[in-house]
């Protein structure tokens, strides 16, 4: 009785054994399987990191090239040139990658640094709902502020009150830049009418003629 006893103990044990081994190795194999997924999908996200800084890289040298090219033989940008409808490729990585590239005549824009013009203001005021005076903040920020310049148009969501929000930028950064060309004879932005938009012609137009249905008609027929 005893040792009946003492094997239904035994066997009871070893059955607890095989069961809490079984259990370990389920419970191991279970994470040898999401630590392999694991590893597998970040070796293939870094391959996606790598093809697609190579498919940036080749659509910025694509821009590049292009745009040296005709600079050779015409310096005037305007909206007929093959670079304003930008550049695609999809024939990389045997067809799996694709770069779409898109140029942005930062002459068509109004310069924030334009510290020679003193009708800045009232440009950037027709470039959105803004006050007079809330575009003249927009400068006295980047005067007083920023000592005398804004290092990247994004920049302009720190002046308090005019450009706090997300939304508002949007509206304006299209049409702002701080890396177009400064003619330091007499410290004035140009502006490029061939491939200005037309809120920014209305915007360079309306101190010249000083009424706003007049400017709105001048963009649109220099678009035209």
């Amino acid at each position: 009785m005893f040792a009946k006893c003492y094997s239904n103990k035994k066997k009871g044990f070893i059955l607890i054994m095989v069961v809490g081994t079984l259990c370990v190795l389920t419970l191991l194999t279970i994470t040898f399987s999401v630590v392999n997924r694991l590893e597998f999908k970040s070796a293939e996200n870094f391959n996606y990191s790598i093809k697609a800084k190579y498919l940036a890289e080749a659509g910025i040298n694509k821009a590049i090239a292009a745009l040296k090219s005709q600079a050779k033989s015409d310096f005037i940008w305007s909206v007929g040139d093959s670079w304003y409808s930008g550049y695609s490729d999809n024939s990389l990585f045997s067809g799996s990658g694709t770069y779409n590239v898109n140029i942005i005549d930062d002459q068509s824009q109004i310069n924030l640094n334009d510290t020679g013009n003193p009708n800045l203001a009232r440009m950037l005021q027709y470039l959105k709902d803004i006050s007079y005076q809330e575009a003249q903040d927009i400068i006295d920020y980047r005067d007083n502020t920023l000592g005398g310049a804004f290092e990247t148009k994004e920049q302009i969501k720190q002046v308090p009150g005019v450009i706090d929000k997300n939304e508002s930028y949007d509206d304006f950064k299209d049409n702002i830049t701080v890396h177009s060309y400064i003619n330091t004879s007499n410290n004035r932005v140009p502006i490029n009418i061939n491939t200005a938009p037309k809120r920014v012609l209305e915007g360079v137009l309306s101190w010249v003629v000083d009424n706003d249905e007049k400017s709105e008609s001048l963009a649109e027929a220099i678009i035209s």
